[in-house]
């Protein structure tokens, strides 16, 4: 029995035994023990933990979140079964709400701009030849887009946003394709000027942004080219900017290349890599690939990245994954109906939600 918990008194016991002749007074002394047990919290995860008390009397104190440990929310889940009471002090970030709308999603501009330099000549027929790669992507999903085509020496072509469109390849996808083809040979001159697909991109926006882009459009630009973007005084982080000013979010953005990846790819001058047009590809999640590799798959895939923006939500912030929940309408879907991709932080569904569908998406934010 441990002394400084028990409290010993020794009270004298006087036993009184009275004579009826003497009046005296018999006393005796006996030792009485008294044990006294102390009470507190002795979970170790609860903040005031003392490992000195004897008893659990409920008062343990909790702090953290839930979603995010799941040893303390085991613990504290089963603490509060005993004692309902219990605190818990919760540290969770505010949860995130984010309210879509499915017709946003419903339209991508998507903005071709082709190298024009007189070496580009078996590229440029290379990619009318393999269109159907990429344009089949669109046909599976049935999405509403409208192409515009110009140069890095910045010569638009003015008709194709009138015959490269969605209603123009359900009315004829073989005339849809061959107009492609043809408005796709931008031709080839003889030049010396820089390479400036980016000044090029955002020239064409500024004076024809609205033939290809919606209200709530994705904007997405297609860069070809075998030589180095040279635009002046524009850093690839200020190029996004100014696409971005073109859509109503950053996170509409996203740009494709196909250039010479490898020094052994260049064959000649003024060919050399495009090392700006590959990393802005990388910083807008997009597709890069080399203009010496077979363009069918490339562009199928580019085709996909695109079409898949019409099932895809992108998220403001990194959510804690078990945290998410997807809403259409009000209801909730199950997760077998869609996915967290972590590389483009976005939610992607299995099948679009209908058009015109509100889209809600709930989660905790990572800290």
């Amino acid at each position: 029995m441990n002394a400084n918990k028990i409290l010993y008194i020794l009270i004298s016991l006087t036993m009184f035994s009275c004579s009826k002749s003497t009046n005296v007074v018999v006393g005796e002394v006996a030792p009485l023990v008294l044990e006294i047990r102390t009470k507190g919290c002795k979970v170790e995860l609860g903040i005031n933990f003392n490992d000195q008390v004897d008893d659990e009397d409920g008062s343990c104190e909790f702090e953290g979140c839930l979603a995010f440990d799941e040893n303390l929310k085991e613990t504290y889940n089963k603490y509060k079964s005993e004692f309902e009471d219990a605190l818990l002090i919760n540290t969770c970030p505010e949860e995130v709400v984010e309210d879509f709308n499915q017709s946003n999603k419903a339209h991508v501009g998507i903005l071709w701009v082709i190298d024009d330099s007189g070496s580009m000549r078996a590229e440029q027929e290379n990619l009318a030849n393999n269109f159907s790669s990429f344009i089949n992507e669109f046909s599976k999903k049935s999405i509403n887009f409208t192409m515009g085509i110009t140069t890095t020496l910045y010569k638009p072509v003015q008709d194709a946003p009138l015959k490269l469109n969605q209603e123009k390849m359900n009315e004829n996808k073989d005339q849809f394709i061959s107009d492609f083809k043809k408005l796709i040979n931008v031709g080839v001159i003889n030049t010396s000027a820089p390479e400036s697909g980016f000044t090029a991109a955002n020239r064409y926006l500024e004076s024809d942004s609205t033939k290809i882009l919606k209200k709530n459009s994705h904007l997405v630009t297609i860069y070809v080219s075998d030589e180095e973007e040279q635009s002046k005084n524009l850093t690839i982080d200020e190029h996004i900017v100014e696409l971005s000013n073109y859509v109503d979010s950053k996170n509409k953005v996203q740009s494709h290349s196909i250039t010479l990846i490898k020094e052994e790819n260049v064959k000649q001058r003024p060919e050399s890599l495009g090392k700006r047009y590959q990393e802005i590809s990388q910083k807008t999640k997009g597709i890069t690939g080399s203009l010496r590799e077979d363009f069918a798959p490339l562009l199928k895939n580019i085709g996909k990245s695109i079409s898949d923006l019409i099932d895809t939500f992108k998220l403001r912030s990194t959510p804690y994954i078990p945290s998410i929940q997807v809403l259409v309408n009000g209801k909730v879907l199950d997760k077998g109906l869609w996915s967290y991709n972590e590389k483009t932080q976005s939610i992607v569904f299995k099948n679009a939600p209908a058009e015109s569908s509100e889209i809600k998406i709930k989660y905790l934010p990572k800290s």
